[in-house]
Formats: C-alpha cells, sequence, structure tokens
C-alpha cells in the first residue's frame, strides 16, 4: 500500500525474488486512461511529516527573506547561527520539494567579454567605407 491509499503489485520472480514490473504496470494504467509520469510539490510533500513540511515552509519564507541565498549560501549561515529557527535538514528537503531557488540564480551568471569581430574597426571609420552620422 502507498499512502495515498493505492497499491503497488509486486510479482514474485522464478528463483523467489519479488519484483515491481513496471512495463505491466504502465501498461494497465495507461488503457485506464490514468497514467502520467509526472512529480509534483503535493506528492513530494507526502514524503514528509506534517512538521517537516511546516518547518520547510518557514524555511523558505526565511531564504526569501534574507535574499534568495542558494542552498550552499543558505546552509553556510545557518551553521554559523546555532540558534537559528530552521535546521540544515529543512533546507535540504525544500529542495528536494520545491527545486532550486530561482531567485538565488538570477543575476549570479559571470559577464565574459566576447570576442571581436575581425576586420571590423577603426579601420572602416578612417576609409570612408562606414560611416556614422549624428543625430
Amino acid at each position: 500500500h502507498k499512502c495515498n491509499g493505492s497499491m503497488q503489485e509486486f510479482i514474485t520472480g522464478d528463483i523467489g525474488l519479488c519484483y515491481w514490473d513496471a512495463k505491466t504496470a504502465f501498461e494497465k494504467r495507461h488503457k485506464q486512461g490514468r497514467m502520467a509520469l509526472l512529480t509534483t510539490v503535493a506528492d513530494k510533500k507526502r514524503e514528509y511529516s506534517a512538521r517537516d513540511v511546516v518547518n520547510v515552509d518557514k524555511t523558505r519564507r526565511l531564504q526569501s527573506t534574507m535574499g534568495y541565498q542558494t542552498l550552499n549560501e543558505f546552509t553556510r549561515m545557518l551553521l554559523q547561527r546555532p540558534d537559528a529557527p530552521v535546521t540544515v535538514d529543512n533546507s535540504v528537503a525544500g529542495e528536494d520539494i520545491h527545486g532550486k531557488i530561482l531567485g538565488g540564480l538570477k543575476g549570479k551568471t559571470v559577464y565574459q567579454k566576447g570576442n571581436p569581430i575581425k576586420g571590423f574597426g577603426q579601420s572602416c571609420l578612417e576609409s570612408g567605407s562606414w560611416s556614422v552620422t549624428g543625430t
């Protein structure tokens, strides 16, 4: 039995080992029109206790208040503060349930200077083959 009340059927093999046949289960559910290979936030939350989910929500709010820190930065901050209201486990569970915080990723791209176009530059302006008009 799974947490949501559905059953997962195992088959006993020739040597006595029990296994779950994904192909048969997929075909059976597909015929019934109820097979989807998605993992939702609600599915992930079912893997944790109610207390963990509440603590994860507190952690995410704290993380957004502190400027959308990445998991490594936030973990480093939590380890420096033993009196923090949340734990490192809460932040790891939060990333497992909700995924990475996109606010922490934006703006972290390092600028890289592009390669100059060869044959284009001051010499084009001097030769008169290309002109710049002012406004």
